[in-house]
């Protein structure tokens, strides 16, 4: 039996502990709703798609420059501008400051930082790059032998009609020789056979280059496109998380090569390559073709992170940007998937859907 002095004691504890589970759940439950309001700002930050839009002009004469490369500093998000000069990203991203930089052979590269704000179009006119002191001087002197040549050309025909000029000439205005009228006939017109003649096909010196570096017939490289990015690309010095010509890394130079040739874009990274939905990869090097992407990994790694990745060209061989030294600097190089620091590391082959970004 409790006396009513103890049951009241009892009774106060018990609230007391029943208070204090109340508050702690209380507190609880507060930083639980907190957690929530801050995962859906986050997640509205990037759900709503942003739109940037803008256009690349020639400075000085409002020219518009086609196929420069317009990039958000620090992300994936990559674009080229189309036959108008213009661009456009049309992606979910944070609201945030970004470096936009924007490059072109022949241009000074071109840099401006934009704000995002959700539901809003960004809309950048006309950005003028300014050409390179060796382009100018390139220009100016092709433009100066142009203008030669066609003066030249201009004499040579005003000297000739002049001269024709002084002729005296005979009946339906032909000319004379010695003052004698030349003589005329009228012959039928025999009728032509639509023959077709089968013209040789016109080898070009990068042909002719690269089946050699190859192990082709010239026949065979056909894909002009492809191989004149390589050759402006060739031996540009290797550097991990380059992406200009001053230093580039093996995805960075991958994902370059399929914008400009196959006009898609890929992700940035070697592994992030090869896991995208948009690759379907294969292990047997047998069904390598021609633009198909090649990954490797670490020598003896028996898992599949990727540590590096080529585009193959035919012949066992493939263009990449590597660190390895090998038979020459490092750097943008053609190398042979048949060579044992190759085979070792080979992973798989990636065929890309390709997709525009």
């Amino acid at each position: 039996m409790y006396s009513n002095s103890n049951f009241r004691t009892h009774t106060a504890i018990i609230n007391q502990k029943d208070f204090t589970a109340l508050k702690a759940r209380f507190k609880m439950t507060q930083l639980t709703l907190v957690l929530v309001i801050m995962l859906a700002m986050c997640f509205s930050s990037f759900a709503q798609n942003t739109i940037i839009t803008g256009s690349i002009i020639e400075k000085g004469n409002n020219t518009r420059i086609v196929g420069a490369i317009v990039s958000l500093q620090g992300t994936a998000f990559v674009e080229s501008t189309d036959s108008n000069g213009q661009f456009t990203f049309n992606e979910a991203m944070p609201q945030q400051e970004f470096l936009i930089v924007i490059s072109k052979d022949g241009y000074e590269e071109g840099y401006f930082l934009i704000n995002p704000i959700k539901g809003k179009r960004l809309k950048v006119q006309d950005i003028a790059l300014e050409l390179t002191s060796q382009e100018k001087k390139r220009r100016k002197k092709l433009t100066k032998s142009t203008r030669k040549e066609n003066e030249k050309q201009e004499k040579k025909l005003s000297k000739e009609k002049k001269k024709l000029q002084k002729d005296k000439k005979g009946p339906l205005g032909f000319l004379k020789k010695d003052k004698e009228v030349l003589a005329v006939t009228y012959e039928d017109i025999p009728e032509e056979k639509n023959e077709v003649v089968q013209s040789e096909p016109t080898i070009t010196p990068l042909q002719r280059k690269y089946a050699q570096i190859i192990g082709t017939t010239p026949e065979n490289i056909t894909n002009t496109e492809l191989y004149t990015f390589i050759d402006e690309w060739m031996e540009t010095p290797y550097e991990y998380g380059g992406d200009s010509k001053s230093g580039i890394d093996c995805s960075s130079f991958s994902q370059r090569l399929f914008l400009k040739v196959y006009g898609g874009f890929i992700e940035r990274t070697a592994q992030n390559q090869m896991d995208s939905e948009a690759t379907e990869t294969f292990s047997g090097m047998q069904f390598l073709q021609e633009g198909d992407l090649v990954f490797f990994r670490a020598r003896g790694d028996v898992g599949d992170t990727i540590t590096h990745v080529g585009i193959y060209l035919g012949e066992h061989k493939f263009v990449n940007a590597t660190p390895r030294r090998g038979n020459s600097k490092p750097g943008v190089k053609i190398s042979d998937l048949s060579e044992p620091y190759w085979t070792n590391r080979f992973y798989a082959g990636g065929r890309r859907i390709i997709t525009k970004n």
